[in-house]
């Protein structure tokens, strides 16, 4: 379990990266930069529930 953790994790920070790449690209148009922020706020939303998730976890076992 925690290496499927740890890998979605690392498969997600890989997309945040993307994103933020994404952005920095200054050809993209204005509708194509909020779709990016939109997703970039997504992952990050789901990067912090892992981490909320994992305190919960790691408290219930210690």
């Amino acid at each position: 379990m925690a290496v499927a953790g740890a890998t979605a994790v690392s498969n997600l920070m890989i997309d945040i990266r993307q994103k933020l790449t994404e952005l920095a690209n200054s050809s993209i148009s204005t509708a194509q930069r909020t779709i990016i922020q939109r997703d970039f706020t997504e992952l990050v939303s789901q990067a912090a529930d892992f981490v909320s998730n994992a305190t919960r976890i790691t408290d219930l076992h210690f």
